[in-house]
């Protein structure tokens, strides 16, 4: 079997967000995004989304959702997010579903703490620079 090449790109035009919304409208409702979001392309379409919310007090990250729940293409995707905000200097939140108790220990693995819990999940704050 030929192996197929995931690329993960940040989306810059009208097409890429359109693309992005299609995806993410296939798998969960429909959330505004925000720059920047990332995705992940195969053979030409779209296998995953990881998106900013539109401004509020934080940056906020989400909506994440992949093809088929990869692991792999999840974490690539955390990756590529982490680079442009690390290149930008602003750390940013993301919040973790109660219902989701596999994807916290994925976390929480990787070394975040969680530092707000409410009665839907639990929240962290991804530090990307030196203060």
């Amino acid at each position: 079997m030929i192996p197929r090449d995931t690329h993960y790109r940040l989306a810059c035009s009208p097409a890429d967000y359109r693309r992005c919304r299609a995806f993410l409208a296939e798998r969960m409702a429909v959330h505004p995004l925000s720059f920047p979001t990332v995705y992940a392309e195969r053979d030409g379409r779209v296998i995953g989304v990881l998106a900013t919310q539109p401004p509020k007090k934080a940056i906020i990250a989400g909506p994440l959702a992949v093809e088929g729940r990869s692991p792999f293409t999840a974490l690539r995707l955390i990756e590529a997010y982490d680079r442009v905000m690390r290149e930008a200097g602003v750390d940013y939140h993301f919040h973790v579903a109660v219902a989701n108790a596999s994807w916290r220990r994925v976390v929480e693995q990787m070394g975040l703490r969680p530092f707000h819990e409410d009665e839907h999940g639990v929240w962290y704050r991804r530090i990307l620079h030196a203060a």
